[in-house]
């Protein structure tokens, strides 16, 4: 009767560098979980929950008067494409607008490989004015 819900993720989720086969969340209706004690050796976890894709604005300078916009672009998330995909074979491009602040922005590629591999890469660029 303490427990509000059970929610169960058969896929793999990956925190970080770590991947796990699948999910249990708990959920009481305290938040406390009802005085259950979990086993020491069990590895329990906060999670942020699935979460639905979200989108980013960015911007397009497709005329002039865009280009020469006074309206400064002080975004800090420059370009976001959570369904890029690559094939290996070749290399993938794409193209962004850097924002207005001049400053050093981070690159941060992350992906999955086919056989669930995850992976990630930073590298970074400076914007001057």
């Amino acid at each position: 009767m303490k427990v509000k819900k059970i929610e169960i993720v058969t896929k793999k989720h990956f925190s970080g560098n770590d991947a796990f086969e699948g999910i249990v969340s708990y959920s009481t209706y305290k938040g406390d979980l009802g005085g259950f004690q979990f086993d020491p050796s069990a590895l329990v976890l906060n999670y942020e929950g699935l979460q639905l894709e979200r989108e980013f604005y960015s911007p397009l300078y497709e005329t002039k008067e865009q280009a020469e916009s006074r309206i400064p672009d002080f975004r800090n998330l420059l370009y976001w494409s959570p369904n890029l995909k690559m094939d290996g074979k070749r290399k993938n491009q794409f193209s962004f607008y850097t924002s207005d602040r001049a400053g050093k922005y981070a690159v941060v590629v992350q992906g999955i490989n086919f056989n669930g591999i995850a992976g990630s890469k930073t590298v970074f660029f400076t914007v001057k004015k």
